[in-house]
């Protein structure tokens, strides 16, 4: 257990607030993702809207007014880079295609309560949703059908879900403070992590390789590393006395690095192979602060979302992901 911020000099170069910017929400921004090809960013909030950005060039293309008809609090985007799917506290899970002026379909009534998670399949088979009435559903997308329920998955709302990429077990974080790991095919639960965090659990992610997942507490600010064959906490990075409250983190592509946000803005480069901190992004004692942060797929770039409505674009000073060698067929 450590805080990992002992490191004696900051071993990244370059890294540096690009620019501040409006997220044009007349609200909280609830989710910032982006596009597997760095192409464009979606933004999604309080405010019921969904903006598409094209990333590159830092200008919105599109912005769909009234997207939904209560927030939104989860986008997922498939791997073809042109669908994506929206989650709202209205019930609904929404279809989308990047170019597209209009939804492609809706799924009413997905949930009985909030729709707090989106997540994907690797194969984008499946497109898997958690809520707040405590169920876990899976969907053929394409067919627009569920396919499986996972009822009373918790005793208590669900925030949190991922699925690992070998479509073998789905892993669930709840209010209550516990974690459930669930076997894929049979929908079985097959391990319960108790007072896994003081609070709720928000964040669940997953390693490419499935040997671990990463996750935070909203009230003890602990960030744990798991793993996933020996069901334990291998490593507990503990929050620095002088640190706000964590509010989101995110994971690069390559699993080299993740990313803490903290209340008061501050942002946090860590080393998931070292567990140590490589860099921080300090914030003035005046910074709004928010509650969310993506990475790029390149690992060139952050963004993260604020409460006074505006983006902060960063250079990491991070090296680009090797290519993934390309299977011979």
């Amino acid at each position: 257990m450590g805080n990992g911020c002992t490191s004696a000099a900051d071993p990244i170069k370059g890294a540096a607030l690009l620019e501040k910017i409006s997220s044009k929400h007349e609200k909280f921004v609830n989710t910032v993702q982006i596009t597997s090809d760095d192409e464009y960013l979606i933004s999604a909030g309080m405010d019921n809207t969904i903006n598409i950005w094209s990333f590159k060039d830092r200008k919105l293309i599109d912005a769909f007014k009234e997207a939904h008809s209560g927030p939104i609090w989860s986008i997922a985007i498939a791997s073809d880079n042109k669908h994506w799917f929206s989650g709202s506290a209205d019930l609904s899970i929404k279809i989308w295609k990047l170019g597209e002026k209009k939804c492609l379909d809706t799924i009413s009534k997905a949930h009985a309560d909030v729709i707090q998670k989106l997540v994907l399949t690797k194969d984008d088979k499946y497109l898997l949703s958690c809520s707040h009435d405590r169920s876990i559903k899976g969907w053929d997308w394409k067919e627009r059908s569920c396919v499986f329920t996972i009822e009373s998955a918790h005793t208590f709302p669900i925030y949190s879900l991922a699925v690992t990429s070998d479509n073998k077990y789905i892993i669930s974080g709840s209010e209550n403070k516990s974690m459930k790991v669930w076997d894929f095919a049979e929908k079985k639960c097959i391990h319960e992590y108790n007072d896994a965090h003081l609070y709720k659990i928000p964040e669940i992610l997953v390693t490419n390789d499935d040997k671990y997942f990463i996750t935070f507490g909203d009230m003890d600010s602990e960030i744990k590393i798991w793993s996933l064959k020996e069901h334990k906490c291998v490593y507990t990075f503990e929050k620095p006395n002088s640190q706000d409250q964590i509010r989101a983190i995110a994971l690069s592509d390559d699993n080299k690095y993740f990313i803490s946000m903290f209340g008061n803005g501050t942002l946090k480069i860590w080393s998931l192979a070292d567990r140590v901190c490589l860099h921080t992004f300090q914030t003035p004692k005046e910074h709004p602060g928010g509650d969310c942060v993506v990475i790029s797929h390149n690992n060139q770039y952050l963004v993260s979302a604020l409460h006074d409505k505006t983006f902060e674009i960063y250079r990491t000073g991070l090296k680009k992901p090797k290519p993934v060698p390309q299977k011979k067929k």
